[in-house]
């Protein structure tokens, strides 16, 4: 007996849906793969410090009493250290001065510094004029900045009982993109 069988267009699109199902479902397996996953937990980002610490924390000061033409201050010694976990690329000494100011004009200064070339001898008016900039100090390190200072000799009679008041400021300035 002959059996006829109407194969029609939903038959043939079912067979077909069929044969690619069974075919994805048996590719999925070949298509597998492994993976691993980590973390990183309690990461942490900290700045670094500058810490300039002059005199181990005790500031200075320095007075000349009773100066005269022709005298003499040797040896005003500013120690300075970096405390801080950064190196510094510079020491700037910023230093403003009021009182009898035209004194100033009459103090010959001259300078040595440990770590670099210190700045050009001068009188303290020009001292006081702008920013000094000097070497740095490396994290953990430290420098001396030695002052000697001359009255000069040429200095006239209308300086005399002439005080000068003198403020320094000291800021480190740090080495851009260190990386630790």
């Amino acid at each position: 007996m002959k059996q006829n069988i109407e194969l029609t267009r939903r038959k043939v699109l079912a067979s077909t849906a069929l044969v690619g199902a069974a075919g994805a479902t048996a590719g999925a397996g070949t298509w597998a793969f492994f993976s691993d996953e980590e973390t990183a937990e309690d990461n942490t980002i900290s700045a670094g410090t500058i810490d300039l610490d002059v005199n181990a924390g005790d500031g200075f000061s320095y007075t000349w009493g009773n100066a005269a033409p022709g005298d003499d201050y040797d040896g005003v010694q500013l120690p300075f250290s970096n405390t801080g976990s950064i190196d510094a690329e510079e020491l700037v000494i910023e230093t403003e001065i009021g009182g009898d100011t035209d004194l100033a004009e009459y103090i010959d200064l001259e300078f040595e510094y440990s770590n670099g070339d210190a700045p050009e001898s001068q009188t303290l008016a020009e001292f006081a004029d702008g920013e000094v900039t000097l070497g740095g100090i490396d994290a953990g390190g430290s420098a001396t900045l030695t002052i000697d200072a001359a009255f000069a000799s040429d200095a006239g009679n209308d300086l005399q009982g002439a005080s000068i008041e003198i403020d320094h400021t000291f800021t480190l300035r740090q080495v851009a993109g260190q990386d630790e």
